[in-house]
């Protein structure tokens, strides 16, 4: 019995040294981030690369995730009662019997 107690104790110790170098590594970051010195140039043209690298991945996401939330707003709307249309003239017509 007295094994099966040292092997629990052994991977508790080992889960709390690998709790404590992530905990020492993130607060390590946190304290050298906020430590001069600054490069101003080189943090923008870090965002600019980041930013005009990123934005396609960013586009075909935002558009992967529309298509999903339309089909399933779809799905909920038609059993409330809507009605779709795939007519194009469709909304001018709504819109004359509004008066507008």
């Amino acid at each position: 019995m007295l094994s099966l107690v040292d092997r629990v104790g052994a991977w508790v110790l080992t889960a709390l040294e690998s709790v404590g170098a992530v905990a020492t590594f993130g607060g390590r970051a946190v304290v050298e981030a906020f430590r001069p010195p600054y490069e101003p140039g080189e943090i923008l043209r870090h965002l600019y690369q980041f930013g005009t690298r990123s934005a396609p991945l960013i586009l075909i996401a935002g558009f992967a995730i529309g298509v999903v939330l339309s089909m399933h707003t779809r799905a909920s709307l038609e059993r409330f009662g809507a009605e779709g249309s795939s007519r194009p003239d469709s909304r001018s017509r709504s819109f004359a019997k509004r008066g507008r």
